[in-house]
């Protein structure tokens, strides 16, 4: 565990890092209007990915491991058809969704939101890319094209538009995002496919696997359970900027999106324990052995307490300097 949650922490710093980096350049290069629509743009994007993914990420941890201990290559791959069916209608239902709340605004800034359309299926797919490769272990195949890779995408794309003599917009930063989504989730897609061994489509009918119906009911059991606490965490994550965008403007909900990211520094290692020990936890459950999980979630709590105390006790201390870096209206607005 020590060694995957040293190589989850060094990846998830880095990305951080280049997040925060990525939204520094947004926030310069952008007018204040248009950096609050992007910033809106991007809550919508990973609000209806994960309501896309509903549950299908826990799903994963829960069952793939036992299908892939059992060597059920052709339940595997009922499983993986199965989360690709119910993925796409819900991608299908999530982009009307987006598609009306770009209707609603009934000018320019709605584009943003459409091209936004194309990141919500895509966002979906890589949280399910994420925990199939923590399921393989294989920490950097999780973690590097979900963490790190598409903010570096988006701070290159931003620079290279900017050098060539373009002013970034909101429009322009939806197209990156988007972009900076994809192209790591293609290849991540191969990877895990190949690590499955699904690189060859097997013709066999549904109806020849055994209790069907009972798996899929089972699957869409536990995908409704886990859904509803993981889209409702991401409900808490994202509805604020949503709803200080609709009520306060654009320029105000960009000032906003920074601030919730900073303050959301101080949950960074909650977010890496979860994600490192919740593979780990199922085999433990499975096996009943409360001694081992006991000794676990200590552990991680003790560590999720510290780095969140640590990063609370630096943005208070550097406050100022940190909101500098994004510029002197973000500064202002402090006060």
């Amino acid at each position: 565990m020590f060694k995957n949650t040293a190589v989850l922490f060094i990846i998830q710093s880095i990305g951080l890092v280049a997040q925060l980096a990525s939204q520094v350049i947004a926030a310069r290069m952008m007018a204040g209007d248009q950096f609050g629509i992007f910033i809106q743009t991007r809550s919508w994007i990973q609000f209806l990915g994960m309501f896309a993914a509903w549950g299908s990420p826990m799903v994963v941890l829960q069952y793939l491991s036992v299908l892939r201990k059992n060597e059920d290559q052709k339940s595997i791959q009922h499983f993986v058809r199965f989360l690709s069916k119910r993925t796409l209608v819900l991608t299908a239902i999530a982009t009307l969704i987006m598609l009306f709340v770009a209707g609603v605004r009934y000018d320019c800034s709605s584009w943003p939101f459409v091209i936004g359309v194309f990141g919500i299926g895509v966002f979906a797919a890589m949280l399910i890319f994420f925990q199939v490769g923590l399921v393989l272990d294989r920490i950097a195949l999780a973690a590097i094209p979900y963490f790190a890779v598409p903010p570096f995408l988006f701070m290159f794309s931003l620079f290279g538009y900017y050098f060539v003599g373009g002013v970034p917009s909101a429009l322009v930063g939806s197209i990156f995002l988007v972009l900076s989504l994809l192209l790591p989730a293609l290849v991540q897609g191969v990877l895990i496919f190949r690590a499955l061994r699904l690189t060859h489509v097997y013709n066999d009918e549904v109806s020849q696997f055994q209790d069907t119906e009972k798996r899929e009911h089972a699957w869409s059991t536990a995908a409704f359970d886990h859904g509803i606490s993981q889209v409702s965490g991401q409900v808490m994550t994202d509805s604020d900027v949503i709803i200080v965008g609709m009520l306060a403007g654009n320029e105000v909900v960009g000032l906003y999106g920074v601030a919730n990211r900073l303050c959301k520094l101080g949950s960074f290692g909650v977010t890496i324990i979860n994600s490192s020990i919740v593979s780990r936890i199922s085999p433990l459950v499975a096996s009943h052995d409360i001694a081992s999980i006991h000794k676990l979630v200590m552990h991680a709590t003790w560590f999720s307490t510290v780095v969140a105390m640590f990063s609370g006790f630096l943005l208070w201390v550097i406050a100022d300097q940190v909101l500098g870096f994004f510029g002197e209206r973000f500064v202002d607005a402090k006060t």
